[in-house]
C-alpha cells in the first residue's frame, strides 16, 4: 500500500468517526413529512368533543367545530396539530361533553 493511499484512508476513517459522533449526539423530533412543518408536536392536555345540543336549526353548520383540543390552557382545533404524529407518541382519549 504505497504513502498516498494510507493518507486517504486515514482521513476517510476520521472524518467517518467525526460525522458519526455528530449524528448521534443530534436529537430531533420525530418526522413524518415535511409538509407538516408548522403544525403542533405535543401532547394536548385534554381532547373534547361536544355533544352538548346547540341553538338554531339541526341542519345548519355550527360556527365552530364540536370537535378541539385543549393546549397550554387554550382551544384548539385539531387540524393545528400535526395528527400522525399525536397519534404515535399521545395517549390522549377523547371526553365526550353531554
Amino acid at each position: 500500500m504505497n504513502q498516498k493511499r494510507l493518507v486517504r484512508l486515514i482521513i476517510i476513517v476520521i472524518a467517518a468517526m467525526l460525522l458519526g459522533s455528530l449524528a448521534s449526539k443530534r436529537v430531533a423530533l420525530p418526522r413524518e413529512s415535511d409538509d407538516l412543518i408548522g403544525l403542533i408536536r405535543d401532547c394536548p392536555e385534554h381532547w373534547y368533543i361536544n355533544h352538548m345540543p346547540g341553538y338554531g336549526a339541526p341542519d345548519t353548520p355550527r360556527a365552530v367545530s364540536d370537535e378541539y383540543f385543549v393546549y397550554k390552557g387554550m382551544r384548539h382545533e385539531l387540524m393545528e396539530f400535526d395528527m400522525p404524529w399525536m397519534e404515535r407518541y399521545c395517549s390522549q382519549t377523547p371526553e365526550y361533553l353531554y
